[in-house]
């Protein structure tokens, strides 16, 4: 909360740019739940896997989830049906977190393993790409 002016009314919140407010806007319409707090100078990181492969991270999950743009196939071959893709045997579509990029590169075991399902991955491409 923003502290309030000198008329003492609250300030409204500054609008978000860049990175930061797209990766959020990403994680609010995909639904996924923030369980983890979010502290200053503290903050989590996640690891984006396809076929049991790393293929991109992020500082948020709406961040990581862009990394499945690399997986989509070329558009003149694939009809953009995410759901046949994830389907596919060995996919297994997920997100690591960690406690912190810190964690990661210290070879720390994941805090939790995050199942991605086809529409988190088509809702995060189309917010962005």
């Amino acid at each position: 909360m923003r502290p309030p002016d000198r008329f003492g009314r609250l300030k409204p919140p500054e609008p978000q740019r860049g990175w930061a407010s797209v990766a959020g806007r990403v994680v609010a319409a995909c639904g996924i739940a923030r369980p983890w707090p979010a502290i200053p100078g503290m903050s989590a990181f996640f690891e984006t896997l396809w076929h049991g492969e790393t293929i991109g991270d992020g500082g948020d999950p709406g961040e990581a989830l862009l990394a499945y743009a690399a997986v989509r196939p070329p558009a003149e071959t694939w009809d953009g049906d995410w759901i046949a893709l994830c389907d596919a045997p060995g996919a297994d579509p997920h997100l690591l977190r960690y406690a912190s990029f810190e964690a990661f590169l210290d070879n720390a075991d994941a805090l939790e393993r995050i199942p991605v399902s086809a529409a988190m991955i088509a809702t995060a491409l189309a917010q962005h790409l």
